[in-house]
């Protein structure tokens, strides 16, 4: 494979067990932890779609591999649109990594510092 096809890919193994908060109020931190996990599943959709693309214009670049005429054009253009959807996606799946890790950052420190107070 040609390292042009590179791709990141998040799974949804970013989710965390709530019960572990020991937060005053729970409705509120419910709502946040859901907010989160909202945004992290429709990063991972978007994430899906641009490896799907990304794909879709790899086998278009192979197909017109080695060709004269128009399809050197095609192949031109898709090997552009796939490093655009690459890009983009790792961007996307990158943003949406530290999003997890800061959680979990956050998870740990709260957790760490509950277990000093008792």
């Amino acid at each position: 494979m040609h390292g042009l096809f590179v791709f990141l890919r998040i799974d949804n193994n970013c989710f965390y067990e709530r019960s572990v908060i020991f937060m005053v109020d729970e409705k509120e931190t419910k709502a946040y932890h859901d907010r989160v996990l909202a945004g992290i599943s429709q990063n991972h959709r978007k994430v899906d779609y641009y490896t799907q693309q990304a794909e879709r214009c790899k086998r278009i670049y192979v197909l017109t591999k080695n060709r004269g005429g128009i399809y050197r054009l095609i192949h031109r253009w898709a090997k552009k649109e796939n490093q655009y959807f690459c890009k983009e996606g790792t961007k996307l799946a990158l943003k949406t990594l530290k999003v997890c890790v800061d959680e979990f950052d956050y998870l740990d420190n709260y957790l760490n510092n509950f277990k000093e107070e008792s």
